[in-house]
């Protein structure tokens, strides 16, 4: 009689134990295919982010650096050559608050991590005034940005400070998600090994300003149907397009330039604008691509295929450095404003494989003009 209370307390229990891992959500973090070797990264300022800038800057590290479990940290030094730096400068479209670069070496360390805040934008200390319409939070910025730069890749958790979707005004601590993400990351100490710096890989993060579809309708310079005709070779965004790589046994470095390709766009129908040229053709610059031994890789643009079908929400290039280089372009709008169309089904998806209502965006669309 007791082994067979025995049995049925250890099936119980198996059955308990069963239900249990079946309702543990499932982690919704992600990592990105690179990490800091020792868990750890130099915190470094430009001389153009004030005082009260970087306060706000330090207070968002401490906090990934300061989560229990986790081996992660930013720390200051002076003789370290893999740092994180922060800067206010150009970023990469006019819609991006900020974004991080990541520069590898051996494939899977980082040797640079750079955060650029868009020096465009009114950036405040004061959470009163964020996202007021001309104010942001550099905190809720700084740590969503120093999240990437960890090492972090965008949630699947839509209420984790990590998520791909917009932030809210103020969000200024982590969820259960991130610091289970950064715990998942690193757990213990990685060591690197040396190495020729040959092939690199250079990763764009950024935070996109927050808009609705009417919003964006009514932001956008142009709105256009069409097809996908070229994708040009990648370049770099410097006067002349050349290399400004600087190399060394142990370190790598571009200072913030951009690798960026131009893709040429038939156009169908306009919703909005209009054409500058009777060509029908308009040229959509994309952050991103490869030349050389070198790949950078923007997170928050979409990729297009030769005859692929798309809806696309321009804006003129105002204010980046490739503004003056080469035909006039325009840029798409993050993911949310870069809709895929299937020939044959007709269904339409945006940037980030969500299925979307064409009628609905072409009607918030039509309102704005």
């Amino acid at each position: 009689m007791i082994k067979k209370y025995h049995k049925i307390l250890t099936l119980l229990f198996i059955c308990m134990l069963v239900a249990c891992v079946l309702m543990a959500p499932a982690a919704a973090y992600n990592h990105q295919s690179r990490k800091w070797y020792d868990s750890k990264s130099v915190l470094t300022f430009s001389s153009n982010l004030n005082s009260s800038f970087r306060s706000s800057v330090y207070n968002a590290a401490n906090t990934w650096t300061s989560v229990s479990g986790s081996s992660f940290y930013f720390y200051n030094s002076s003789t370290d050559t893999c740092y994180t730096s922060v800067q206010l400068g150009a970023v990469a479209q006019p819609n991006y608050l900020a974004q991080e670069q990541a520069i590898m070496y051996n494939n899977s360390y980082k040797q640079l991590s750079l955060v650029t805040f868009s020096n465009t934008r009114n950036w405040t200390t004061n959470s009163t005034l964020a996202y007021s319409p001309f104010h942001y939070d550099i905190q809720t910025v700084a740590l969503h940005e120093l999240g990437h730069a960890a090492g972090m890749s965008h949630s699947n958790d839509e209420n984790a400070l990590m998520r791909a979707s917009a932030l809210p005004s103020v969000m200024r601590t982590l969820t259960v998600d991130d610091t289970a993400g950064i715990r998942a990351l690193y757990p213990s100490y990685r060591h690197s090994s040396n190495g020729v710096l040959d092939n690199v890989e250079i990763y764009v993060n950024a935070t996109i300003e927050p808009m609705t579809e009417e919003e964006m309708a009514e932001k956008a310079t142009l709105i256009v149907k069409g097809s996908v005709k070229e994708i040009l070779p990648a370049q770099w965004d410097t006067s002349d397009g050349s290399d400004p790589s600087i190399r060394t046994k142990d370190t790598y470095s571009t200072e913030g330039y951009m690798l960026y390709h131009d893709t040429v766009i038939e156009v169908d129908k306009i919703y909005k604008g209009k054409l500058s040229e009777e060509s029908g053709k308009i040229i959509v610059r994309l952050p991103g691509g490869s030349t050389g031994s070198i790949t950078m890789i923007d997170d928050n643009s979409a990729q297009y295929s030769k005859g692929e079908q798309v809806l696309l929400y321009l804006f003129e290039d105002t204010g980046t450095r490739s503004y003056s280089l080469g035909p006039e372009h325009y840029f798409a709008y993050p993911r949310q404003g870069q809709i895929f169309i299937d020939n044959e089904s007709k269904i339409a998806v945006n940037g980030y494989g969500e299925k979307v209502d064409i009628k609905k965006l072409l009607s918030a669309s039509a309102s704005k003009n």
